[in-house]
């Protein structure tokens, strides 16, 4: 559903229902969070979608289909060919043990957010590193150099 869906709550929205037992049927899937507007909206995109399946935002797949993506993500919008290109490719296990690329190794140490840097030391208008190090500037307002010292 879209985020203003209901007027009590601008959140991200989703319904379902769930059956404890497997079977054959394929599930039904209505997408309404591309079109703003309130309930009003979303009921009469929703009875769009029921007469005519051909809309765009209208879905029917098996559950099958959902474990041939690893992590079994319940993408009901996935294309039957995305489905088997999935269900015949072998996983990246096959090919190599995947790593980490460049990390920090430890967030809380190495990272830090805008406002947690010394106001002297920002500098967010250098085109480049060796810039970066002969700037005395801070952000786009320059700071004379006598201030700084």
């Amino acid at each position: 559903m879209e985020y203003s869906a209901f007027e009590e709550a601008t959140v991200p929205i989703c319904t379902f229902v769930l059956q404890n037992e497997k079977n054959n049927k394929k599930g039904k899937y209505i997408k309404l969070s591309d079109f703003r507007g309130e309930m009003e909206v979303q009921r009469i995109k929703t009875l769009e979608a029921i007469e005519n399946p051909d809309c765009g935002y209208y879905y029917e797949t098996s559950q099958d289909n959902f474990e041939l993506i690893p992590g079994s993500p319940i993408a009901y919008w996935t294309s039957e060919k995305i489905f088997a290109t999935c269900s015949r490719s072998k996983n990246f296990e096959y090919y190599g043990e995947t790593k980490a690329g460049m990390i920090t190794g430890n967030n809380n140490l190495f990272v830090r957010l805008w406002h947690e840097i010394d106001i002297l030391k920002f500098n967010s208008s250098s085109k480049n590193r060796i810039e970066a190090k002969k700037s005395i500037c801070i952000g786009i307002m320059k700071i004379p150099r006598e201030r700084l010292e």
